[in-house]
């Protein structure tokens, strides 16, 4: 498959969780701890799929999905948050694919970016 996947979440139990599962589907998995961060893996990386917390300390989510887009259109980014401060609308206008509330099924992320690829 040889498909690298970009994890950002501050919460390091959330990013081992899902690198685990991604990394049996044959990906590889690049952490960051925030947007900043990973904005920056994006920037020296290359990353074919996004998935982000929303609630991050430095740059949030939102944002960084917003600048993810800006500088790589037709990346997709699956947005994940335990908060519905964002309505479904909302978050599907800044162009990301879904968004995933917590707490979710894992295999319904991997399910979601596997059907992305096919």
């Amino acid at each position: 498959m040889n498909r690298t996947i970009l994890i950002v979440d501050d919460e390091e139990d959330i990013r081992d969780l899902l690198k685990v599962y991604f990394v049996d589907e044959g990906y590889k998995v690049i952490e960051a701890k925030d947007g900043l961060e990973g904005y920056s893996k994006l920037e020296n990386e290359n990353v074919d799929v996004i998935i982000s917390d929303v609630k991050m300390p430095n740059l949030n989510g939102i944002e960084f999905s917003k600048r993810a887009k800006a500088f790589k259109p037709d990346i997709p980014i699956y947005l994940v948050t335990a908060f519905s401060e964002y309505t479904e609308k909302e978050v599907l206008a800044i162009g990301v694919e879904a968004i995933i509330f917590k707490p979710f099924d894992i295999s319904e992320i991997v399910d979601l970016v596997d059907r992305h690829f096919k």
